[in-house]
């Protein structure tokens, strides 16, 4: 799953991502314009893989993990509908 976080600049978004991520370092990746994109990927726990792993014994165990994406903030335009 990937969840990406838009809001307005001095929302929260940077936050609640690394809240959410337990982001420590950073994640940055260069995008257009000079703006970066924080993404981390986190794994999602679960016992029931944990019981179905000790049921069958599988070669491979692979947990479900969730990308976050903290995207740069919006910025209010001048003119345009909604502002």
């Amino acid at each position: 799953m990937k969840l990406g976080m838009i809001g307005l600049t001095g929302s929260g978004k940077t936050t609640l991502f690394n809240s959410l991520s337990k982001a420590k370092g950073s994640g940055y990746k260069n995008i257009s314009a000079g703006k970066r994109l924080n993404i981390k990927i986190v794994p999602v726990p679960d016992e029931r893989l944990e019981k179905l792993e000790q049921i069958f014994n599988p070669k491979k165990k692979t947990p479900a993990y969730v990308e976050f994406v903290d995207i740069p903030g919006l910025e209010k335009s001048r003119k345009g509908a909604g502002n």
